[in-house]
């Protein structure tokens, strides 16, 4: 009878431990899921942190761009005109 209970009582423990060992293999792959789920959320924060200062970056840009090359045409017609005025005054 030893022998039987001890076999019965070995079997029990075996269950056991296969019972808390899938449940920590469960637990483990629920936890890698949301560590991964985790990561994609910090990358999405990231992505858009980085598209909003392109953004911002590409509307500066812009804004110089269509301040400088007026700007720029004013310079070199100024030039112009001072060249032209001085060519008028020597041939005078």
């Amino acid at each position: 009878m030893s022998i039987q209970n001890d076999i019965e009582t070995s079997q029990d423990d075996l269950r056991a431990i296969s019972r808390l060992l899938g449940d920590a293999l469960s637990q483990f792959a629920k936890l890698f899921q949301n560590e991964v789920d985790l990561a994609k959320a910090e990358l999405g924060e990231k992505a858009q942190k980085i598209g909003n200062a392109l953004g911002f970056i590409a509307a500066g840009a812009v804004l110089v761009i269509t301040l400088v090359v007026p700007a720029a045409g004013v310079a070199a017609t100024a030039a112009l005109d001072s060249k032209a005025m001085a060519a008028a005054a020597a041939s005078a």
